[in-house]
């Protein structure tokens, strides 16, 4: 799912060093921030409810809090409309564990998937997603309550997890990190005791991501 983000401050050249630092670590990260870079404290006041996170580089913050705070006074600016704008600070250079602070206090999204099966689409829950396998020429999908075939490619698979976290350990699987109990010299091993093998191929960069992953939730 999009993360609508927002850059504000008034160095131009700090702010494009940190949105690809930020795109950066959306793409290695698996997250598809999409990031708007305002310079101008007007426009950025203007569009803040059109946006999930948005961030301030500025020296002065707390100047900028305040007239946020004047703005939107009575109103809470953290939970306005349908979004949920986080302010705070970032630095130069930006880093994973920034990010991450900003992406904690997100509400939760009960985020689901739909997935085109045989007669239809049948909606999944991404945390009751345990992983996709290529099977006989067809994908199926294993889920906390059912194992299915579905009308989706692996070209499909990836694309419909790009932005959540999941990661391909051999090249017919596609891994939910958040169900991998274990990683092994040939496999990777499931919450739910199925054993996926992992090819040396994929092994570095299917444990970089699961770091990676972790590390997020620590």
């Amino acid at each position: 799912m999009p993360i609508r983000f927002a850059l504000f401050g008034t160095s131009n050249a700090l702010l494009k060093q940190a949105r690809r630092e930020f795109q950066k670590l959306s793409h290695e990260n698996q997250l598809d921030l999409r990031i708007t870079v305002f310079t101008c404290f007007d426009e950025f006041v203007l569009d803040l409810r059109k946006y999930d996170i948005a961030v301030i580089h500025e020296t002065d913050f707390y100047t900028i809090l305040l007239k946020l705070t004047a703005l939107f006074k009575g109103e809470d600016f953290q939970t306005t409309n349908d979004a949920t704008v986080v302010i705070g600070t970032f630095k130069i250079p930006v880093n994973l564990k920034d990010l991450t602070v900003m992406l904690d206090r997100l509400p939760k999204r009960d985020i689901t998937l739909d997935i085109p099966i045989t007669n239809g689409g049948k909606k999944e829950s991404v945390g009751n997603i345990i992983y996709f396998e290529n099977r006989n020429r067809r994908i199926f999908i294993k889920t906390v309550y059912d194992s299915y075939p579905t009308r989706l490619t692996m070209e499909n698979v990836r694309s419909f997890t790009a932005s959540h976290p999941f990661a391909s350990p051999y090249v017919s699987y596609m891994v939910n990190l958040e169900w991998v109990e274990q990683i092994t010299a040939r496999d990777v091993i499931l919450k739910n005791r199925d054993v996926i093998p992992l090819s040396q191929k994929k092994a570095a960069r299917f444990k970089t991501l699961f770091r990676e992953y972790m590390s997020v939730l620590h």
